[in-house]
């Protein structure tokens, strides 16, 4: 199933809170660990940018972290009940204060250039038929010296860390998931390419353990 604007079907909010939460635990804190290594010591401050919140899991982990007590988050996704549950959640754990939450697609943010220090997006690329102007759109708001940093499955994982992935599935009472609506390294490769970054994008994955799943994909704005 398709929506406009070339965006896949997802889970239910619902769906997602009560159960992918659990599945993609254990990546959500591995996009923690990065982002606060990017970060280092030079920039505790600033304005961040989640792209495809779903219920805004990630933003709540952070504005509860003291290494982002001075950032201001803003989150949006494309389906207006993640957004509606994200605003539930955000609201019930006292951080609407730290989290600004909107209806948005990955494909055209409305938001001006150089509007953000950090754009984070996970789980969230592969529910596009096409990522290229997304990867456009998140290089376009960042700030000068800023950088995008986003990680998702990728289509050739190890069998072994898709094992792995199925198992947990099949723990949570999830169907197997589907592999083939994922990008292969060479795929997004092709993408970054066609959104013109080749020379401010870096692709990585490892060869085992569960951040072998998928890719990470760094977009770095030079400083003027």
């Amino acid at each position: 199933m398709k929506h406009e604007n070339n965006i896949k079907a997802i889970p239910t909010a619902q769906e997602y809170e009560n159960k992918v939460a659990k599945l993609t635990e254990i990546w959500d804190k591995l996009l923690l660990f990065r982002i606060k290594t990017e970060l280092g010591d030079s920039k505790k401050t600033g304005e961040m940018l989640d792209v495809g919140m779903g219920t805004g899991i990630i933003l709540r982990y952070m504005a509860k972290d003291n290494a982002f007590d001075d950032f201001h988050f803003t989150g949006i996704d494309y389906f207006d009940d993640m957004v509606e549950v994200a605003n539930d959640r955000i609201t019930e754990e006292g951080v609407n204060n730290r989290i600004t939450t909107a209806q948005g697609d990955a494909n055209k943010l409305d938001y001006p250039d150089n509007s953000f220090d950090v754009v984070i997006s996970r789980a969230t690329i592969h529910h596009l038929e096409d990522p290229t102007d997304s990867l456009k759109e998140k290089y376009r708001v960042l700030k000068p010296g800023g950088f995008a940093i986003i990680h998702d499955a990728r289509r050739d994982a190890p069998e072994e860390t898709l094992e792995y992935f199925r198992k947990i599935r099949a723990d949570l009472d999830m169907g197997p998931t589907n592999i083939e609506e994922k990008f292969t390294m060479e795929e997004m490769q092709s993408f970054i390419h066609r959104a013109g970054l080749d020379d401010h994008a870096t692709l990585s994955t490892s060869n085992s353990g569960p951040e072998s799943i998928g890719y990470e994909l760094m977009i770095y704005k030079p400083a003027n």
